[in-house]
């Protein structure tokens, strides 16, 4: 998936992509709860878990960038038609 690819009116899209999702954390805290564990308790050495705790948070950045809606090319943000609305005012 590519930045924005994801489509929100497709539910089978976005069961996989919660899918992949919740997958990927459960890798990324599986690493983390290793690192925390007394020394002599850890599964994995420091370089494993650096390595791996780098690849699933590439994997948690790359999903979380293919669910972000980008912004529409002309409009302004809260424009979704991009009609050039003036959108919500905080």
């Amino acid at each position: 998936m590519s930045r924005g690819s994801l489509d929100w009116s497709d539910a089978l899209a976005v069961a996989q992509w919660l899918g992949a999702l919740r997958d990927t954390l459960g890798d990324h805290l599986a690493v983390v709860d290793d690192m925390l564990r007394p020394p002599r308790a850890r599964e994995l050495g420091p370089a494993l878990h650096r390595e791996r705790a780098g690849e699933t948070a590439a994997q948690l950045r790359q999903l979380v960038d293919a669910a972000t809606v980008p912004e529409p090319d002309g409009g302004e943000i809260g424009d979704p038609a991009g009609k050039g609305g003036t959108g919500p005012t905080h």
